[in-house]
């Protein structure tokens, strides 16, 4: 995707902390177009995860510490925020419907002109996408997670005009829901279990993913002016 990509394995809640800070701080963030963080850990309820050494409150610590006024440099980007982790103990054993035939559909364009400087909420932009529902598990087996697997599996496939929100957590979420099933014959409560992934998002434009072959190779080569010494490696 041409993203630029920092690994933190098995960060301590200090680590955390200080990415935060130099998000914050840092001249860097302003040259971002838009920032996207991968928890994966184990879990609790309430949106609580777990660090090498502490526990921490999505909301409270990650979302909170990114909003406009407190990460003016991120204001009016897209800010994604993506969590493998359990929200409890719970299992969906799920429910049988009948089948309908029905589609929505989805329209997020807009035509009305918007000014050159103008006021921002300050939880705009941001989407939430959780791999489980409130007070219940995420599955992760031995090839790993369900959730994780499939929205990897969506973005690899999906075409340019695929935007995030519209196009391809719906299809993660359905992909999860439906064409996922835990089978475990020797234990009730486990057998048949299912997973529904959740989304909160208060984005107020698109997010496409892709770009044309030509645009990220001129991307590339700009990064490569800029940077002079990597240009000579």
């Amino acid at each position: 995707l041409g993203w630029e990509v920092e690994l933190l394995e098995d960060p301590s809640a200090s680590e955390i902390r200080d990415v935060l800070h130099q998000l914050q701080t840092s001249e860097e963030t302003r040259r971002l177009h838009a920032l996207a963080i991968f928890i994966l850990t184990h879990g609790k309820d309430n949106g609580t995860v777990f660090s090498l050494d502490s526990k921490y409150r999505v909301d409270r610590d990650i979302i909170l510490n990114l909003t406009a006024d407190k990460c003016p440099y991120l204001a009016g980007k897209p800010k994604i925020i993506v969590i493998q982790a359990c929200q409890g103990h719970k299992f969906d054993r799920g429910f049988k419907v009948r089948r309908r035939h029905h589609q929505t559909i989805y329209d997020m364009t807009s035509t009305t002109p918007t000014p050159a400087t103008y006021r921002t909420p300050n939880f705009a932009d941001f989407m939430f996408f959780h791999s489980s529902c409130f007070q219940h598990h995420s599955v992760r087996e031995e090839s790993g997670s369900w959730f994780i697997q499939t929205l990897c599996k969506k973005i690899q496939n999906s075409d340019k005009e695929d935007d995030l929100q519209v196009t391809l957590v719906p299809e993660v979420t359905r992909s999860v829901a439906f064409d996922q099933e835990y089978i475990n014959l020797e234990s009730p409560e486990l057998n048949q279990t299912k997973q529904m992934p959740m989304l909160y998002s208060t984005m107020l434009r698109r997010l496409f993913l892709k770009e044309e072959e030509e645009e990220v190779k001129e991307t590339f080569e700009n990064r490569m002016e800029s940077c002079p010494n990597l240009r000579q490696q």
